[in-house]
């Protein structure tokens, strides 16, 4: 299975080499704290799950849960500070899904997944772009790899030679290079 999707707002909608599926609902939890919400397809074992947020021109912090009908994992807050908690911890320990870094990784099915995504910030977000991608997740001996998002290409190389390249990249590349088509990437 592969699913991607992105919500943006404001200059992510007119720069952004790949297509934006709208903006976020965004609710306010407390003053500075705002949410969203992603619902997602059932999962298949043995997929990665991979969120991304970024945001230009102010000051912000952000964190991912993903809550499924038996349970819930939260991601590392970013940037990384003690203080930063965005959601109620602990952490669900189950064996559906097993956190990292920056994503999940399925290990049984999943149900009704809804991604969360919480931003501290002074105003309600803006000219942002939060993302989910799902693919399948490939074991290798050198390590994990997980295939590349259609039409995400960049010049940066991976020691095998295969392009890599993250969305949050590709966003940051269209605010400082201006509007481009994805032909030119």
């Amino acid at each position: 299975m592969e699913f991607t999707r992105r919500l943006g707002q404001t200059q992510a909608t007119t720069q952004f080499p790949l297509p934006i599926n709208g903006a976020a609902d965004w609710l306010q939890l407390d003053p500075g704290v705002w949410q969203t919400a992603l619902t997602l397809p059932d999962l298949p074992p043995e997929h990665i799950i991979i969120p991304s947020f970024a945001m230009v021109g102010v000051d912000f912090r952000f964190q991912f849960q993903l809550q499924y009908s038996s349970g819930s994992k939260t991601l590392r807050p970013l940037p990384a500070d003690n203080d930063c908690n965005l959601f109620d911890l602990p952490n669900d320990n189950g064996t559906e899904l097993s956190d990292h870094i920056d994503c999940w990784h399925s290990q049984n099915d999943i149900r009704t997944p809804n991604l969360i995504l919480r931003v501290q910030c002074a105003e309600q977000p803006g000219q942002y772009l939060a993302t989910v991608s799902i693919r399948p997740l490939e074991i290798e001996p050198q390590g994990i790899h997980a295939n590349a998002p259609t039409g995400a290409t960049t010049s940066d190389q991976s020691n095998d030679g295969e392009p890599r390249c993250s969305q949050s990249d590709l966003f940051a590349h269209s605010f400082s290079n201006g509007p481009q088509s994805p032909a030119e990437h």
